[in-house]
Order: C-alpha cells, then sequence, then structure tokens
C-alpha cells in the first residue's frame, strides 16, 4: 500500500515503517518537523521523501496526517485520509467539515481521545492505538554510570511542557546527563546521541532515567523497556507508572530529590523497580501489537471513500499563520503536552 504522509518525529515513523507498507512524505512549507532524524534512528527503506506532488507517477491509496497543518495540506486530494493526534488538547469541538473529511482518527491514548469531541455516531471514527516499544532492541540495562539521565529535545523552547525549572533546579545538585537536540547552552547538556546504538547505550549504562514533566513521552518507555529504574512527576496522560512498583512518582523538587537519593544509594530497589519497568513494556506496548492495529486500520480505510467537497483546496499559504497562533495558544493553556 502506498500512504501519502508528511514528516513527524523520526522515532513515530520508524516504528510506522514496521508495517512494511511504503510511505511518501512530502515536505511541507513552514513545517518545523525534518524528514528523517538519522542518528536517532537508522533510515526505514520503506519511506521516502518527495518535494512535491506535481511529479509523482505514484498511486496513492491514502493519506496519513499528524497535525492540522499536515491535514490542511493534503485534505483537498481525493484520498481517504487518517488523523494522527500527537499532543493533548483541551477539550475542542471538532469542526464540521473535519468530520465529514476524515475517515478516522488515531489517538495513543484514552485521555487524547477524551478531548476530541465528536457526535455519537461518529464514535466507530474513533481509535485508540499505543506505542509499540521493541524490547528485543531496549534491553541490556547494566546502570555502571552513578548518573541520571534526561532526554529530551528542545527543552528551552518548550520549558514549561518539558519541566526546564523543575530539571535544572536538580542539575545544580545531581550529576544529570540531558541527550537530546536543540538543548544547547543548557548545564549538563551532552548533545544528541551520534547513532542509535549509542542512544541505546545510554540507556544501558546511566543508572537511573528522570522525567521532569507531567506527560509519557517515548524516551520514558525506552527507559523502562532497557530496565532503567525512573523517576518521574506525576503524568497526566499515563497511569504506566505504578509507584513502588516499577517506578517513582514525584510531585515537587523536593519529593524528585528524595526519590532519586534513594535510588542512587540503594541499587537492589533500583534494579527492582527497573525489572518490573521492563516487565511492564513487555505486557503492555507490545510491538506486534501496535503493529496489527495500524496495518488493519490501513487496510480497512483503503476500502472507505474520501468525501471531499468540490471547494477544498490546499489552503496552506492562510492557515500558516492561524496554525502555528493555534499552537502557540495550545502550549499555552495547556503546555502542549505532546507524546
Amino acid at each position: 500500500m502506498n500512504i501519502l504522509t508528511h514528516p513527524v518525529h523520526t522515532g513515530y515513523q520508524f516504528d510506522l515503517a514496521k508495517t512494511g507498507h511504503d510511505f511518501y512524505s512530502i515536505e511541507i512549507p513552514e513545517s518545523r518537523e525534518v524528514f528523517w532524524d538519522y542518528a536517532s534512528r537508522p533510515k526505514s527503506k520503506n519511506y521516502t521523501l518527495i518535494k512535491s506532488l506535481n511529479n509523482e507517477d505514484i498511486k496513492f491509496d491514502i493519506i496519513l496526517v499528524h497535525d492540522e497543518l499536515g491535514y490542511n495540506y493534503l485534505k483537498h486530494l481525493a484520498l481517504p485520509l487518517i488523523f494522527k493526534e500527537h499532543c493533548l488538547r483541551e477539550p475542542f469541538i471538532v469542526p464540521i467539515d473535519w468530520i465529514k473529511r476524515i475517515n478516522y482518527y488515531v489517538f495513543a491514548s484514552q485521555t487524547a481521545e477524551k478531548s476530541w469531541i465528536l457526535p455519537y455516531s461518529c464514535s466507530p471514527k474513533k481509535v485508540i492505538i499505543g506505542m509499540g516499544i521493541d524490547t528485543e532492541k531496549y534491553k541490556g540495562y547494566i546502570g555502571n554510570k552513578n548518573s541520571i539521565l534526561v532526554v529530551t529535545n528542545n527543552i528551552q523552547k518548550r520549558k514549561a511542557e518539558k519541566g526546564f525549572d523543575k530539571l535544572l533546579a536538580l542539575s545544580k545538585k545531581f550529576n544529570i546527563y540531558i541527550l537530546g537536540n536543540g538543548n544547547e547552552g543548557i548545564p549538563c547538556s551532552i548533545g544528541q546521541a551520534e547513532t542509535y546504538s549509542q542512544l541505546i547505550k545510554h540507556y544501558q549504562e546511566h543508572m537511573i532515567y528522570f522525567n521532569p514533566s507531567n506527560s509519557l513521552g517515548m524516551t520514558t518507555l525506552e527507559a523502562m523497556a532497557t530496565g532503567m529504574p525512573v523517576v518521574t512527576f506525576k503524568m497526566i496522560n499515563s497511569d504506566v507508572i505504578k509507584h513502588e512498583y516499577n517506578g517513582l512518582i514525584v510531585n515537587s523538587i523536593p519529593e524528585a530529590e528524595k526519590s532519586l537519593h534513594l535510588l542512587l544509594s540503594n541499587k537492589k530497589l533500583a534494579k527492582t523497580l527497573g525489572d518490573n519497568a521492563r516487565k511492564t513494556i513487555k505486557e503492555r506496548y507490545k510491538t506486534d501489537l501496535f503493529i496489527k492495529k495500524w496495518d488493519l486500520l490501513f487496510q480497512k480505510t483503503r476500502i472507505e471513500k474520501p468525501n471531499i467537497n468540490k471547494n477544498y483546496k490546499s489552503d496552506l499559504p492562510y492557515k500558516i499563520k492561524k496554525y502555528f497562533y493555534n499552537l502557540r495558544n495550545l502550549r499555552k493553556a495547556n503546555n502542549s503536552l505532546f507524546e
């Protein structure tokens, strides 16, 4: 199947590629997403960058969009369309033109799904597909470095969302390493991992993983899958961490300080929490289930008819400013809690 899409974070693209379908990712003007972050994941052979639709002879089967920008750029094409939500929004009423145009809405959690207010008759259009974590890739925890790992990108630009102030306060008291892109100039930032293997090595060697934000991201799941003990602030979009079973949940900087000291001084407890964390990922975030659910949805969407209004057109130039204005408001209102 040939799926027309656009760039989103590379980790998610890497996992989608495991479905075996061919993805054609079109560059969108003004988008902040890169086609592929080659340092974070090896390039999937079935993910191809295309510059425009004008010179493409490919017969596309469906459209997969990841945000409003992508939706407005591709909605005019006469193809069935899936909208994958990657953030937690304030509750909002889905516009009528979206309801008519979109075939399916995909969410990673029930928390994200509940924010999209649709008519009851549209309930079957909502699909929840949780993340899949490859525990054959993420494994081999050693914890031989007496240090704390944080994996995040662009923390300066998304301070509230990423828990910047909490992280900065704790970095003055602990040996913390911040791994990721766009964190230049921040104390304890060590830049991006040069390769995917190096990223995994960081998970294996650092003793503790720390999540300073109030949302669950893929990096926390990757750390858990490797077997790292996790200290996290209470997350509003997931209950995957069970306090004192597979991690430690904190509500304040003093609590975080206490929990980090506890694990640094108690390797037996750290190992137990890490073992249980890995067990949880194996049980709840199976890669084969992620692949199966997406494949079934792609197959189901393919046979549906697109609802194209004759007035639809790619109105991206008009929508660009509105999109980023709404995105800024979303981040202010809800700290833009992206997966």
